[in-house]
């Protein structure tokens, strides 16, 4: 039954927000094989493709987000890849609005391998933001996934 869920919510994607297919079959493939490895470390939950859509279609409702300077604080659910699409589709692709920093390199390698294969620049950058503040108002809207523990919020505000 979730995965029917999913599968619908992909498809109400493709069809209402012109999402290419052949990069969902590729995200959700790259998204299961997150789901195999979990990041205990970096207190991080697997999420889904499906909520990185829903997120995507919660930013669209708004619609000055195409004017933004959006930065993914970790991007492990593929949310970036998903915004690109909706923003390429009606022509709102600009290679200075997505930005991705994360502390995954095989995550940040697959971000920019689909980006080059689909002709959309995602800006990415590995970084330990524990040790960096140097993004301190650099951008317009900031996007992250909160931890899952109470360790992980105290180590996250700190």
């Amino acid at each position: 039954m979730v995965q029917e869920s999913q599968t619908n919510n992909s498809n109400i994607a493709c069809e209402t927000y012109g999402f290419n297919v052949k990069i969902i079959l590729k995200l959700t493939d790259f998204d299961q094989k997150q789901a195999e490895k979990t990041f205990l470390i970096l207190d991080q939950a697997h999420t889904t493709l499906d909520t990185s859509i829903h997120k995507v279609m919660l930013l669209l409702n708004n619609p000055i987000v195409f004017k933004q300077k959006i930065l993914f604080l970790g991007d492990d659910d593929l949310t970036s890849l998903a915004l690109m699409m909706a923003f390429k589709k009606p022509g709102h692709y600009c290679k200075n609005n997505i930005y991705v920093k994360d502390i995954d390199k095989e995550l940040l390698e697959f971000i920019r391998e689909v980006s080059k294969e689909n002709n959309f620049i995602i800006n990415t950058e590995f970084v330990d933001l524990k040790h960096s503040n140097k993004y301190a108002k650099s951008f317009d809207v900031i996007l992250t996934d909160p931890p899952y523990t109470f360790d992980g919020l105290k180590l996250f505000l700190s």
